[in-house]
């Protein structure tokens, strides 16, 4: 597509898709030029485990060579064809309301007294691991799904803080206890629509890539 710098969509897969649940699994990940004409060309290729990949959060970026092996054994001189980046860890919890009345014990979204509920559990199963990776400790957290105040419209990519210019959280704590806060000011709603936070998030990237470009 004529870039020799491509910010690729973000997307979303299950772990299960991905790697069959084993975090240490080898991923072969291949590299093409799209062209109009449907002759793609092959640019490169590269290994990666999931474990490797959920290092990319805010502080680090995760990267691999991306190599051309016809190129590898024909060029003397040859290093690589360029450098895969993987960056941004965010956090986005689904408001929707087929999670339930959160005020029901029920639902998913109901804030037990003394035990920590589904969404809770997977915020910090996965946010210590994250955090480990993470230079300042710094999470940004969305939410979506859900009619928000002041003027409670829905909406599918809001901090869940409520700090619109500033939505990051001061580690995982942080983001378990902006949660926890969010519930009982929010109506949940719907429907499950992720795709403004995917939006979003890959603009960050796309202006932290520049950002460290410029710099570099």
């Amino acid at each position: 597509m004529n870039n020799l710098n491509p910010v690729w969509k973000t997307f979303k897969t299950s772990l299960n898709c991905l790697c069959s649940g084993d975090h240490d699994r080898i991923l072969k990940c291949s590299v093409w030029d799209w062209d109009s004409n449907g002759k793609h060309d092959f640019i490169g290729e590269f290994q990666a485990t999931f474990k490797e990949m959920r290092g990319a959060t805010d502080g680090k970026q995760v990267q691999w060579e991306c190599i051309n092996p016809k190129y590898k054994l024909k060029k003397k001189n040859y290093r690589n064809s360029g450098i895969v980046i993987l960056n941004q860890c965010k956090v986005a919890i689904d408001f929707t309301a087929s999670n339930g009345d959160p005020r029901n014990s029920c639902s998913l979204h109901y804030i037990h007294p003394y035990q920590p509920n589904e969404y809770l559990k997977a915020l910090v199963a996965v946010g210590e691991i994250c955090q480990d990776y993470d230079s300042d400790k710094m999470f940004p957290a969305f939410g979506f799904g859900a009619r928000i105040p002041p003027d409670f419209k829905v909406s599918h990519d809001f901090a869940v803080n409520f700090n619109e210019d500033n939505p990051e959280c001061v580690g995982i704590q942080g983001v378990v206890e902006a949660y926890q806060n969010c519930p009982p000011k929010i109506q949940l709603y719907g429907p499950t629509n992720i795709g403004p936070i995917i939006q979003k998030v890959a603009q960050f990237a796309s202006e932290e890539m520049h950002v460290r470009q410029a710099m570099g």
